[in-house]
């Protein structure tokens, strides 16, 4: 239920509810009568994110009422069907973070008491699901990234272009469509440059024999990149770090991990190196996710690669050839 990258929900052995970004219900749910039972529930797909922009009343009554449709879903689902795997998002919580981070430290805040109220009703539904699973069925609870405050918003295309790496045959470009011929470098979100390869891209111009010293070139300014004498960037991966596997041509050739509190962004318009972060004053970290798991661990430090192997190893799975090691 809810699960995020899977729209539109393809036919499976089991029931299946795509998540962000599903853009409507009928083609996220499978099979019909899922689809049925959640449109007469009232189920929402996500939290309606342009409310907060509108008006935070209307935002944090969103995101309660669609939370709420989750947990009935949720339990009604788990209560009614006999499964082998049984998978929920919680995504009210992703929502609630971006837009009210600054809340959940400043009493005297406006929504102060919202953060802390959806808290609690959050924990009574974990704790009450919780109770009633059989302590013999494993239970696994885990985030894919952790919240942080927000200083900045950072444009590293902007940045690209300062340094000679990027340039566009329009002044103001709308899409990657105006990058210029002799463009070296450019960035997608999140924080992935890629090299404009003469044998890759249709409009390439870097040389495969340029391409370390190309990388090593746009390392080294990114590790140099500081706001008001603060380093921006943690640390800068080439991507043989990284991947591997089939897919390893496509992956992106430098991946940038920024330092807590800055939100590295790929837009292309932007003139201006930093922003204020709009709406959001919460941006996610990449090193302090959550895993919980009722049984003894093997291991004190997982890797979010380490959770699909443990999935498949507790329903009897061969994974052998996947990356990631089981931690039961």
């Amino acid at each position: 239920l809810n699960i995020p990258s899977t729209y539109p929900a393809r036919p499976l052995n089991g029931m299946l509810v795509s998540g962000f970004v599903a853009l409507d219900l009928r083609n996220a749910s499978y099979p019909d009568a899922m689809y049925r039972y959640l449109s007469s529930t009232g189920y929402r797909l996500d939290v309606d994110a342009g409310k907060a922009v509108k008006s935070m009343d209307e935002f944090t009554d969103d995101i309660i009422q669609t939370f709420r449709k989750r947990v009935e879903a949720i339990n009604y689902l788990y209560d009614s069907e006999e499964c082998d795997l049984f998978i929920a998002a919680i995504t009210e919580t992703d929502r609630l973070h971006h837009y009210l981070w600054a809340a959940l430290d400043d009493a005297s805040h406006p929504q102060y008491e919202f953060f802390i109220s959806f808290y609690q009703e959050l924990d009574r539904f974990i704790g009450a699901f919780y109770e009633k699973i059989d302590s013999e069925i494993p239970f696994i609870m885990l985030s894919d990234h952790g919240f942080t405050t927000i200083k900045k918003e950072v444009y590293l295309n902007v940045y690209l272009k300062e340094k000679g790496y990027l340039r566009f045959n329009k002044k103001e470009p709308e899409s990657f469509e105006a990058l210029d011929r002799e463009s070296k470098a450019f960035v997608l979100d999140p924080s992935r440059v890629y090299i404009h390869l003469k044998d890759k891209f249709a409009r390439g111009c870097v040389e495969k024999n340029s391409y370390e010293d190309l990388r090593n070139a746009i390392r080294e300014d990114l590790l140099l990149l500081k706001i008001d004498g603060e380093s921006v960037i943690k640390d800068v991966f080439f991507k043989e770090e990284l991947y591997n596997g089939e897919c390893f041509p496509e992956a992106p050739d430098i991946v940038v991990l920024s330092a807590e509190g800055y939100d590295l962004k790929g837009s292309i318009r932007k003139n201006e190196l930093i922003g204020s972060g709009g709406p959001f004053t919460g941006g996610h970290t990449r090193g302090d996710a959550t895993f919980y798991i009722n049984r003894p661990a093997s291991c004190d430090a997982p890797d979010i690669i380490d959770a699909g192997v443990t999935v498949l190893k507790l329903v009897d799975i061969n994974t052998d050839g996947l990356d990631g090691n089981p931690l039961v």
